[in-house]
């Protein structure tokens, strides 16, 4: 078929009076050539990545070429050794002709003509089903000349594609037709109340390889819809597919995604192998960027167009909405968006409107390292002052406050919402208020949920509140969060952890807060265990906390109250036991030992018991008045606390020499051998002195006084220490009767 390849080029040998037309579409260019053509083999030795395939339909010979850069490809005529041909390629160094067709409107017709004074020879006209998609396309063949279309457009139930060579029109309508005229061609309608064929009033479309949307005016896109829902529905089984396409793009134009989809669906639903075809994935794509769904599909290739570049940001804004995904790869998305920004201004009103709002905020919050006049080529409309308002905001610019205060009044309520919420917490990042800043954002909030916001409007005012203390506002405010929408559960739960990381930290200085702000501290503590679930971890954590708080400020009834709640919740034995011990030690110093013996009456034997439980055991026996049982509960115990216990209850039994030995078995007093002595080292001191001076023990008196004189420095104890050390030897008699 081709006898030559060089690279990203073909040459094709044909007659010079052959007429052809070729066009392109996502990687894949297609030559018609006029008649049944016979051409020689495929070589079968390839340098590059171009494949191709020639086949015939009806009478004509089409060849599909593949692996060229759409960018730069051209078809032009090319004589090789005296035989005349066609040369496609992507060379950028073959720089296109100029032969451009004009179009221009005749009547109810419109005129293909070539752009100068060559002489179109042999041109011809035929009917061809594209190959790729099915859909019926009127062609304008021509020969030795390139006289193309260089830019497409679309009105009322017909496309006009860019072409390398000829005309081509995709036709939605059985009654358009493509005929030869003096010099050029010439498409209208024939038959019986067709709607004349008109050039839409703005013509200027970018390359768009998978959406073909011209900026029409909106009767022209009704008419149009009307048109191709109508084909859609009388259309024959093989052409049904190609037509509902049709007119769920047409639905598209309109920005009506609800028939665009529902249009889509009932094509796939009855060709499922219909999404492999060419130009649905990019619709598909678009209509979920309107619906704010995309459907699963595999990653397509495009032309990097900046149409391209638009919907792939568009789409991209769809799966990056907060909260999912993070600021780097939105930024990304801005900057898709930037390319293809110029784009939308060539759409369909109705579809413009939808899609610029979303795309120029999305590029002013998460834009970074973008020129500051990057909206300066859109119409000043609400939706660039917006922007451009997010953006200064954004970038700490001078005239932010003024700007975001102005759109704030926008007769848009959705606008407005968005300016004054940027507005607020601009405000509050210069003059930092929290509790000021929630109030606003309470009273935003119900414009916010039209503006769709509300949940971000929540987690400032919820960050705002903990900022202030206000903890039970926040954990109200969080609540509410978590009814919004269940899309933002994630959020809202690593809003909580932060909630409770924050109400933790604050606990830990609770002796410094006010009463008032201790009080709503206390009940956020209890309100977030209560939603916790019981028998959780996370519960009996927070109610943990909750009594440790209480026991901090000495709250000892709180404490045991809260501990109580705290018990039936604990599933671990080990920590029960230690709540157990806690609980019966509250409780003793309380003055309550009968409620303490209570809570260890099923205690095992004292041979299976820690150390620590029989000391709090003979501690509470003590306090009860029963002495003997409990020294014998301390059989054996040698730690410091039970020590301590032995030396108390040989006190209260005026045991002098009990005491002391007592206490002197106490480690936890060692003595450093030089500093101060820490304040429970004084007590102890003039506790062992006291004892000591009573039972007469001058060695133990004389040795307190050579290892704490001088080291006490408490006042009162360092007058009794001096009474105690000054008079022993002679008074320790004395002492001892007391």
């Amino acid at each position: 078929m081709i006898t030559s390849v060089d690279r990203h080029s073909l040459w094709i040998p044909v007659a010079q009076d052959v007429a052809v037309a070729g066009y392109q579409n996502n990687g894949r260019a297609t030559i018609v050539l006029g008649g049944k053509q016979s051409l020689p083999d495929s070589p079968s030795d390839v340098a590059n990545d171009i494949t191709w395939r020639s086949f015939t339909r009806g009478n004509a010979t089409v060849i599909e070429v593949s692996g060229l850069v759409d960018a730069h490809v051209t078809l032009v005529p090319q004589e090789r050794g005296g035989q005349a041909g066609w040369m496609i390629s992507d060379d950028v160094s073959v720089l296109p002709s100029e032969n451009f067709v004009t179009l221009s409107q005749k009547g109810a017709t419109i005129i293909f003509s070539p752009g100068n004074a060559m002489e179109q020879k042999t041109a011809r006209t035929m009917e061809f089903s594209d190959p790729q998609s099915g859909r019926r396309l009127l062609l304008g063949l021509v020969s030795g000349a390139d006289w193309r279309v260089p830019q497409p457009m679309r009105g009322p139930g017909y496309d006009i594609r860019r072409t390398l060579a000829g005309v081509v029109v995709a036709a939605d309508s059985d009654a358009l037709e493509l005929r030869n005229v003096a010099n050029g061609f010439a498409l209208d309608a024939v038959g019986e109340e067709t709607v004349p064929v008109q050039l839409p009033h703005s013509r200027t479309l970018s390359v768009s390889p998978g959406l073909l949307l011209s900026a029409a005016e909106p009767d022209i896109l009704r008419e149009n819809f009307r048109r191709a829902w109508t084909a859609a529905a009388l259309a024959e089984p093989a052409q049904r597919f190609s037509a509902r396409i049709q007119a769920s793009r047409a639905a598209l134009a309109l920005g009506d995604a609800k028939n665009a989809k529902a249009i889509m669906d009932v094509a796939l639903q009855d060709d499922p192998q219909g999404v492999d075809r060419e130009g649905v994935w990019p619709l598909q794509r678009a209509i979920g960027v309107l619906h704010g769904h995309l459907p699963d599909m595999a990653a397509s290739a495009d032309n990097n167009t900046p149409e391209d570049q638009l919907w792939r940001g568009l789409a991209l804004t769809v799966q990056q909405q907060p909260p999912f995904d993070d600021d780097g790869q939105r930024a990304h998305t801005a900057e898709l968006l930037v390319a293809g920004l110029s784009t939308l201004e060539h759409y369909p009103a109705p579809l413009r409107a939808a899609l610029k709002g979303p795309a120029t905020e999305w590029i002013a919050r998460y834009g970074k390292d973008l020129a500051p006049d990057v909206f300066a080529g859109l119409p000043d409309d609400g939706d660039r002052r917006l922007a451009s308002a997010l953006d200064l905001s954004r970038r700490d610019g001078a005239d932010a406050l003024p700007a975001l205060e102005a759109v704030s009044h926008d007769v848009d309520l959705v606008r407005a919402a968005k300016a004054r919420e940027a507005f607020l917490l601009y405000a509050h990042k210069k003059d930092p208020d929290p509790l000021k800043l929630a109030k606003a954002l309470d009273i935003l909030r119900p414009s916010s949920r039209i503006a769709g916001r509300e949940p971000q409007v929540l987690i400032e005012q919820i960050h705002a509140y903990m900022d202030a203390g206000r903890w039970t506002l926040a954990e109200q405010s969080l609540a509410d969060l978590a009814r919004v929408s269940s899309v933002w559960k994630d959020e809202a739960e690593r809003v909580r952890q932060d909630l409770l990381t924050r109400m933790q930290s604050a606990r830990q200085n609770v002796q410094k807060l006010t009463p008032e702000d201790a009080s709503d501290l206390f009940v956020a503590f209890r309100q977030a265990a209560d939603s916790a679930g019981h028998g959780s971890e996370e519960a009996s954590t927070l109610l943990q906390a909750l009594a440790d708080s209480y026991g901090a400020l000495g709250l000892r009834d709180r404490e045991v109250a809260t501990l109580h709640d705290l018990l039936p919740q604990i599933s671990d034995p080990t920590r029960k036991q230690t709540v157990v011990d806690h609980l019966a030690a509250l409780l003793l110093a309380s003055g309550k030992p009968q409620d303490a013996a209570a809570f260890l009456k099923d205690q095992p034997a004292d041979d299976q018991l820690t150390p620590d439980r029989r000391v709090l055991q003979a501690r509470i026996e003590f306090a009860a008045g029963k002495d003997d049982a409990a020294l014998a509960r301390l059989a054996g115990v040698e730690t410091d606390a039970a020590y301590d216990l032995r030396a108390r209850i040989a006190e209260s039994r005026q045991d002098w020499p009990g005491a002391v030995a007592a206490l002197q078995k106490i480690s936890t007093y060692a003595l450093a051998p030089i500093g101060p002595l820490a304040p429970e080292q004084q007590v102890y001191m003039a506790r062992l002195c006291g004892d000591a001076v009573r039972a007469g023990n001058v060695e133990v008196v004389a040795r307190v006084q050579r290892d704490a004189s001088g080291r006490i420095t408490d006042p009162e104890l360092k007058k009794i220490m001096s009474y105690l050390t000054v008079s022993a030897p002679q008074s320790s008699t004395a002492l001892s009767r007391r």
